[in-house]
């Protein structure tokens, strides 16, 4: 069912971006008809699914996942509810129709997949430099691998699928991103001190009083980045110790994480690093 919500949001948003109606005759209107179908078709074999099992329990998630259903496709709803309609739709069907919290394949990671970045349906955003790349896909895999969380809850701008819509404005895209994440992550490193946009991001997180979870790279003087961070919460990125913290940080109470699985994505992580850093300071 997830993958039928996110088309439909990354459709909404797209026609969002572009000023188009979902209900005068275009291309988006009969995508949008579609999408209709395939959700709630979806929702309906989730809740046979759940019914033959026995799990009379889910009765009130079904009832609010069915209000959220009919806010996305109203008539009456403008774009910015549908999109807030379907993270929160995200989420009901992620913890409470008991839909896969383990460990997630690789290719969700790296795949072109337009999944939907949706107001409240972020719950961590990575604030880094572009150079920085290579780190961010391991902290990435740290993420979906060690703490089993979605794809689609974690933005990160450089990464296809993760990030901003083709053609969407990058300011407007970042402004958004920021907004609805529960947890920033940023990667500190000195690419991301000399980049006016990476300082911008680090700004606005802290007019927002985001909760920031700074990794630091190496032996990094702040410098203007002090500004805007407790540096008592600088956590050394190769620190094992201290990066555990992030588990704690971040895990949600009704998804809990296996520790073997946490502490073998976390030794991976920590062993591929030093490459992956080097790699950044070409």
């Amino acid at each position: 069912m997830l993958e039928e919500i996110d088309k439909t949001i990354a459709l909404i948003k797209r026609a969002k971006s572009q000023k188009q109606s979902l209900w005068t005759p275009n291309a988006f209107a009969s995508q949008f008809q579609e999408a209709e179908v395939a959700v709630r078709k979806a929702l309906q074999s989730q809740m046979n699914m759940m019914n033959a099992r026995g799990d009379r329990q889910f009765a009130e998630a079904v009832k609010e996942a069915r209000r959220q259903v009919d806010i996305m496709f109203s008539k009456s709803t403008k774009h910015t509810q549908r999109i807030a309609a379907g993270g929160e739709l995200q989420r009901i069907v992620r913890l409470k129709f008991g839909a896969p919290t383990g460990r997630i394949e690789l290719p969700a990671i790296n795949q072109s997949n337009s999944l939907a970045r949706s107001v409240g349906s972020i719950r961590i955003m990575v604030s880094h430099a572009e150079k920085d790349r290579p780190i961010v896909e391991l902290l990435n895999v740290l993420l979906q691998m060690g703490l089993g969380i979605h794809s689609s809850e974690i933005f990160i701008s450089s990464i296809d699928g993760q990030g901003l819509y083709p053609n969407e404005d990058t300011r407007e895209g970042i402004r958004e991103a920021i907004e609805s994440a529960f947890t920033v992550i940023s990667i500190l490193t000195p690419n991301y001190k000399k980049s006016e946009a990476c300082m911008g991001e680090l700004g606005a997180i802290w007019a927002l009083k985001k909760v920031l979870f700074p990794l630091v790279v190496g032996e990094l003087t702040l410098g203007k980045a002090a500004f805007f961070i407790d540096t008592r919460t600088c956590v050394p990125i190769a620190e094992r110790s201290r990066i555990a913290a992030l588990k704690d940080m971040i895990t949600w109470h009704d998804q809990p994480v296996n520790s073997s699985t946490w502490d073998r994505n976390l030794t991976e992580f920590i062993d591929k690093l030093p490459n992956a850093i080097s790699q950044c300071a070409k």
